[in-house]
Formats: C-alpha cells, structure tokens, sequence
C-alpha cells in the first residue's frame, strides 16, 4: 500500500515537473526582445527563467544564442556578455546565465565551421579600434581554445592576429599598451626562437622615419624588450635619426606616461 502511495506520488511530481518544464519552454520562446541586450538579459523574467532552468530543469535548458545572435549580432552579443559578466560577480543566477551564453555562443561557430580569423571577421574586431581593449578579446581567446581542442590544432592568438592584419608590426598599438603586454611578450619569444638579426628586425618593425612617431608607436619599447645588448639599441637609433634628435625626442618623451620608461632607460644609457 505504501509502494502504490509513493509511485502514485513519483507520477504527480513527474506530471507536475513535465507541465512546469513545457510552461518554462514556452515562455523561453514567447520572450520579447527590446533594442537594449543588456536590459532584456537583466530583467526579472529572464531572471526568473533562468533561475528555473539552473534548479528545476538542468539539461533540459534552452539556448537562447540563436535568437540573441539573429537580432543583436554576434558582436553586440559577445561584448554585452562580456560586460554583464564583469559585473555580475553578486548574482550567481546571472553569472551562470551568462557563462552558459557565452560557451553557446563558441560552441556555434564551432558547429558552423568558424576558424579563428573568421571570427575575428564576426566580432568586427577592427585594430583602428584598439583590439587589445576590444570586449570581445576574451570570447576570441575561448574560441581558440576549444577550437585547439575540437581539432587537435596549434592555433593562437598571436599567430590568429598576425594573420588577420597583416603583419606582427601592426599589433604593436601604443594605445593598447596595457592590454597588449602578453602579445608582445609572445612575438619577443617567437623572434629570440627565430635568432632574427637586429637590423632585420628594426626593418621588420618598419620604424617611422620620424623619431618621435617612432617612440609614440611602442615598437621602440618591443625592439628594446628584444635587444640582449641595451646599449645597441640607442647605438641604432643614433645611426637612423641622428644623436641629436634622438637625445631631444627621448627628453620629450620622458615627458608623456606612455612613453616615459622606455625614454629613461635610453636616457639613462646615454
């Protein structure tokens, strides 16, 4: 008697879940989009879906990457997830969420074939925009990484990067100076595992025929990052610009944040 009770029970429960997850799918699918992502993923219905698809219906959730992507664009979805998520470190419900959409979102460029430049191409990652400050530098980096995976590839994102735009000179923006330390960190490695020559490298680089251009571009920091010989770095400089104008452009960089420490430590060698 009591066996029949719980079964009878069990089947209740089953029902009631069944009707809670059609009513949970339903209202996923009826969802009303606005022009602002960020609002729509932060309003107290989705929160509540949400909520419902983390406790009652694990597995059975439903993405909704691909109404998100179709209205806003991958790279408005790529970088408002980024932002909520920075900010969302006191919500569980919402950092969940979040996470989920953003490995949906991966997981579909994977299914459709993306590599990583293609993706590049999607987020309209433009290096006129400073890429290393880009929201969507981070999806690009768990793309790689599960692409690498997927595919048993070598891919990185220096190696994405230098291919996109068109040369390992174009990745030094001095103003993404912060954001850039890693990548230029990595090409330092891959030129000291080339043994590619100074003068090659400075040639490279295409410094400016301008000093000052030169110093404001980061790629005299880089070539100096490089240089076993510290001293040999000034010794070049002098020998394109000039002793002189190199002495007056450092004194005037020592002058501007970004470009102070590389113009003491010339200075201080002179």
């Amino acid at each position: 008697m009591v066996r029949a009770f719980e079964g009878l029970v069990s089947k209740i429960d089953d029902l009631v879940d069944a009707r809670k997850l059609k009513k949970y799918r339903l209202l996923w699918s009826n969802l009303q989009f606005g022009d602002d992502l960020a609002v729509v993923l932060k309003s107290p219905q989705v929160e509540k879906l949400a909520k419902f698809s983390l406790n009652k219906a694990p597995g059975n959730q439903v993405s909704l990457i691909g109404k998100l992507t179709a209205k806003y664009g991958d790279d408005v979805v790529a970088k408002t997830l980024v932002s909520l998520e920075r900010n969302a470190s006191d919500n569980p419900t919402m950092l969940s969420m979040i996470k989920q959409l953003r490995n949906d979102q991966v997981a579909n460029w994977l299914k459709n074939g993306e590599t990583a430049p293609g993706v590049v191409g999607i987020l309209k990652m433009s290096k006129d925009e400073s890429i290393f400050r880009s929201k969507s530098l981070g999806m690009l980096e768990d793309f790689i990484k599960k692409y690498n995976s997927a595919n048993h590839a070598d891919e990185s994102l220096l190696k994405t990067l230098t291919k996109v735009y068109g040369g390992e000179s174009e990745l030094l923006n001095p103003q993404s100076a912060k954001k850039s330390a890693n990548i230029e960190d990595q090409l330092v490695s891959k030129w000291r595992s080339e043994k590619i020559p100074e003068l090659s490298l400075m040639s490279n680089l295409k410094f400016s025929d301008d000093i000052n251009t030169a110093l404001s571009s980061g790629k005299v920091e880089v070539f100096y990052k490089y240089s076993a010989s510290k001293t040999s770095v000034l010794k070049r400089l002098n020998d394109k610009y000039g002793q002189g104008e190199v002495a007056a452009a450092l004194a005037r960089a020592k002058k501007y944040p970004s470009t102070k420490e590389i113009a003491t430590a010339l200075l201080n060698l002179g």
